[in-house]
């Protein structure tokens, strides 16, 4: 059973960075349309 815990805490450690890399890399393709979606408008 602790087995189980130990690789349930890895795995969601694991979840909470891939989800910042995830937010991250996101936020860098909102910018990026929202430039080019400015650059069109003007």
């Amino acid at each position: 059973m602790q087995i189980i815990t130990m690789y349930h805490g890895l795995y969601m450690s694991g979840k909470i960075k891939d989800l910042r890399r995830f937010l991250r890399e996101a936020g860098q393709i909102y910018t990026t349309v929202k430039e080019l979606i400015e650059s069109k408008l003007h």
